[in-house]
């Protein structure tokens, strides 16, 4: 019973320093990161060309170069991370970044959480539809009635989410909105002019430029005649930072004076930045060249490769930082769950601790499993580890944080299935409670919830396909990164979910022949 006891206690401190390290962790990575440094830190989405896009493994365009001018002008090294275009505000609001530039426009909404630089360009945002469409102009869209304008009822379009487009497209119909009934809202740019090309929307809302390079790239597109609106991009700054504002608005306004901005934009407006499809003329020929178009032009291919080897990485971090937290808090539980009235009768430190622990692993449970993972992704990023500068280790204890809370409730239904007569048997051998734990219960648990364990470890691999929301390059934001330069949708896609299933074959392949093995052992 002294033993018992003794792993009681060992158990409780584990957990106790466990959390007290957790939370001096979250507290000192929650102080905003600085520009004093020396690094200027840029976020941005790289599916915008020619504004930013991808050459490689190096995010380049219009804001790139001009970010980098400002960065010279100011000596400092540019850092970019490439993140989805609605976390860009988030991370320069949170201290994450020091500044946005991602075709960035100035609105009363934005400004209420960030502060803007002078505009350094004006933007046009247009209106793409197919060819054949019989929309020619805004007035289109709408029908006038008694009531005033309304739009139609077949009419949807599609909008990037938490562009200027979707804010303007989601109001009343009065002046140029169109009603969030009517409004489809896309990750990307790409996704929506997809969405247009199979007929799922029937005009797509995007700034001029890139609206252009779409139109270029794609066959049986083209611009409506009257643009949609007007408007400028400026740079997003946090405004707890009135210093770094100053210098960059400072550093910006002698580009411009100088023709920097001018020149900038002349050498990445008047180029081709986005890759044509050539029509091969046969079936096979066709084939060949969206191959070669998506995968071997500019070496994309090796985006792929990178981004399967984060998605692993992830995974095996991930999953052995689960498999460590689910086996603590299944052990807190069932230690509570089958000792309880003994804890209770002798009362003192030990009941008290293990009461506690019990709670605490409950509420994590609770907390963790009735959250979505990239809802906890986005607030260890930008809020608990804003300092940190090591994506993938903030992917990987996020992860393994969630994954933690399913393998306790796996390895826990495991430990309760193992008959009380292996508890009395190890005891009776002279086992400590941790002794028989490691030696009886837990070999045997492992057997029984082996099938289980796999597909939780499936899951949480792919589950980190939302890691490209932080900016991680995944196996799935290769993917991304691939349509919306080529503007691709089936093969980029089917080579992702190729990747994914021949991962998970091989991953299910060998656990069944470690059954096998196990199996083999009991005889």
């Amino acid at each position: 019973m002294e033993h018992r006891q003794r792993g009681a206690r060992l158990l409780a401190l584990t957990l106790l320093l466990t959390l007290l390290l957790s939370t001096v962790g979250a507290v000192t990575a929650a102080a905003p990161s600085s520009h004093k440094n020396g690094t200027l830190v840029m976020a941005t989405c790289s599916d915008f060309p020619p504004y930013e896009y991808k050459e490689g493994d190096t995010v380049v365009g219009v804001d790139p170069a001009i970010a980098q001018a400002i960065a010279d002008k100011l000596d400092m090294d540019l850092q970019i991370v490439d993140v989805a275009f609605d976390s860009i505000l988030v991370g320069v609001q949170t201290g994450k970044y020091d500044m946005g530039m991602s075709g960035m426009t100035v609105n009363a909404e934005r400004k209420e959480s960030v502060s803007f630089t002078v505009p350094y360009t004006t933007s046009t945002q247009l209106v793409i539809v197919k060819e054949d469409s019989p929309y020619r102009s805004l007035s289109d869209f709408y029908d006038e009635t008694d009531r005033g304008r309304q739009t139609r009822k077949d009419v949807m379009i599609g909008v990037q989410t938490g562009t200027t487009g979707q804010l303007y497209a989601d109001e009343k119909p009065a002046d140029r909105g169109f009603g969030p009934d009517h409004v489809t809202k896309f990750k990307t740019g790409a996704d929506a002019v997809q969405a247009l090309k199979i007929g799922k929307v029937d005009a797509v809302i995007l700034d001029g430029l890139p609206a252009r390079s779409f139109v270029r790239a794609n066959t049986g597109l083209r611009i409506m005649e009257s643009p949609y609106l007007t408007e400028q991009y400026s740079i997003a700054i946090a405004k707890e930072n009135p210093e770094l504002l100053s210098k960059v608005n400072g550093a910006l306004e002698q580009l411009m004076a100088d023709g920097t901005v001018d020149a900038i934009k002349a050498q990445y407006i008047d180029e081709s930045t986005v890759s044509t499809f050539t029509d091969g003329g046969t079936r096979w020929g066709r084939f060949k060249n969206q191959f070669a178009l998506n995968f071997l032009q500019g070496d994309k291919w090796k985006w792929l490769v990178q981004g399967l080897g984060r998605t692993l990485l992830i995974t095996l971090f991930a999953g052995i930082l689960g498999v460590l937290i689910g086996v603590l808090l299944a052990l807190i539980r069932t230690t509570w769950d089958k000792n309880r009235e003994e804890l209770r009768a002798r009362g003192g430190f030990r009941y008290g601790a293990m009461k506690v622990l019990n709670v605490l692993a409950n509420l994590y449970l609770t907390v963790i499993r009735g959250t979505p993972v990239v809802v906890q992704l986005l607030i260890g990023y930008f809020i608990i580890f804003a300092a940190s500068n090591s994506d993938l280790l903030i992917a990987i204890l996020v992860f393994g944080l969630n994954s933690g809370a399913y393998v306790a409730e796996i390895f826990r239904s495991g430990i309760m299935a193992i008959d009380n007569g292996q508890f009395e048997a190890g005891r009776s051998l002279g086992f400590n409670y941790l002794q028989t734990m490691r030696y009886v219960v837990i070999p045997q648990m492992f057997k029984v919830v082996l099938p289980t364990l796999l597909n939780e470890f499936i899951s949480l691999l792919k589950e980190t396909s939302v890691a490209g929301y932080v900016g991680i390059m995944d196996l799935t934001k290769a993917g991304d990164l691939i349509r919306g330069q080529t503007f691709s949708a089936f093969l980029p896609l089917f080579a992702v979910a190729l990747i994914y299933l021949c991962i998970v074959l091989l991953f299910s392949g060998l656990v069944k022949k470690l059954e096998r093995r196990l199996h083999d052992n009991d005889r």
